[in-house]
């Protein structure tokens, strides 16, 4: 996991919005070969109590055991147990700094944004990227992150 900076230098042509990130507090995941699968099931009950019943199944990734699914069932769990601010960000590779960050970062990478005319720093956990050359060859990339320290 790799940590990167933002500051307003790097935000000159940000564009960013806020949306509520997906509410998921009872996951089912499916274990084992479909001859003798199983369920595994996670759930929360103060969140159900608190959000109603927010159902998610998971599709077992291929070659993975059974305790591999219960690990990612908890990891879905802790992640998505109560709802947090999602932040897209979307920005020009204009720098050289920039291009190596959108060419590097992966997704569970950290990012922080720091920036005083948005007047808010967040630290970030990076869940979506997407990466494209705009008619005029330059890199845009847009990143989906999450607040989960806070959440």
């Amino acid at each position: 996991m790799s940590v990167y900076t933002f500051t307003d230098a790097d935000l000159s042509e940000l564009v960013y919005e806020l949306n509520d990130s997906e509410l998921f507090n009872d996951v089912l995941a499916i274990v084992g070969e479909p001859e003798a699968e199983q369920l595994v099931r996670g759930y929360d009950d103060n969140s159900i109590a608190k959000y109603g019943r927010r159902s998610l199944r998971l599709n077992r990734p291929l070659g993975s055991d059974d305790t591999t699914v219960e690990d990612l069932v908890t990891a879905q769990l802790d992640r998505t147990v109560e709802p947090c601010a999602v932040i897209t960000l979307s920005f020009i590779a204009r720098t050289p700094q920039l291009l190596n960050i959108v060419l590097s970062i992966m997704l569970s990478d950290r990012i922080t944004l720091d920036s005083d005319i948005l007047g808010f720093e967040q630290d970030l956990v990076v869940e979506r990227i997407e990466i494209a050359v705009d008619i005029s060859g330059l890199i845009v990339c847009s990143l989906g992150a999450i607040q989960r320290i806070a959440c």
